[in-house]
C-alpha cells in the first residue's frame, strides 16, 4: 500500500510539472464569477483564483472547476469522469491550496 501511495504521489508530482498553461478565458471567467457568488473569500481572491486556474490547470480541470463552483453538479460529474486519477487529484489539490495562496496575496 505504501508503494502505491508513493507511486501515485510521484506520478502527481511529475504530471504537475508538465501541466500546460491554458488560455480558456471562458472557463476562467466562469470560475471567477462562480467564486464571487458561491465562495466566501476575501476581495481580490477570485480574480487570482481564476488566473491561477488558467496557469495551473488544463482545460478539462478548468471546466470541472467552473462547473463545480457554479453548482452544476451533473456537468461537474460528467467532466470528472473524463479525468484520469492524476488530473482529478491535481484539481482537488488546487482547490485546497489556491484559495489560501490567493487570499494571502499570491
Amino acid at each position: 500500500m505504501q508503494w502505491m501511495v508513493a507511486g501515485l504521489a510521484a506520478m502527481a508530482l511529475a504530471a504537475a510539472m508538465s501541466v500546460p498553461a491554458s488560455a480558456d478565458e471562458a472557463a476562467q471567467a466562469a470560475i471567477q464569477s462562480a467564486c464571487g457568488t458561491n465562495l466566501d473569500l476575501p476581495p481580490g481572491t477570485c480574480p487570482c483564483l481564476a488566473a491561477k486556474a488558467g496557469s495551473d490547470l488544463d482545460d478539462t480541470q478548468q471546466a470541472w472547476l467552473a462547473a463545480s463552483l457554479s453548482e452544476q453538479t451533473d456537468e461537474a460529474l460528467a467532466i470528472k469522469d473524463e479525468m484520469d486519477p492524476v488530473q482529478a487529484m491535481q484539481a482537488g489539490m488546487f482547490m485546497v491550496r489556491a484559495p489560501g495562496q490567493c487570499a494571502g496575496g499570491g
